[in-house]
């Protein structure tokens, strides 16, 4: 499943890096569905951000659009960090495991 959470105003010294004045983080439960959402939004993915498990993609407000309309869920900021959360809490369980 890919998640997109609400839009955020760009502060001022995001601006300067980001052209968007609005923005949100598109993430995924796996890379692989990432990087397939952001083929169908010709998203670069030069412009992925993070480092597994955090990998995402900030988007501005027509490739947020996009992506929902390819299937995306909407979730707030705080149900985007717990699933991010739960992601490192499965990667740090499957670890101990092995």
């Amino acid at each position: 499943m890919v998640y997109v959470d609400t839009l955020l105003e760009t502060t001022e010294e995001e601006f300067k890096r980001f052209p968007f004045r609005h923005h949100c983080h598109m993430i995924a439960d796996t890379y692989t569905e990432l990087i397939e959402m952001a083929d169908k939004i010709k998203l670069r993915r030069k412009f992925i951000q993070g480092k597994h498990p955090d990998v995402h993609f900030d988007l501005n407000l027509n490739k947020r659009k996009e992506a929902v309309m390819y299937g995306a869920k909407e979730v707030t900021c705080n149900e985007l960090g717990q699933i991010s959360l739960n992601k490192k809490l499965k990667l740090l369980k499957e670890k101990s495991i092995e």
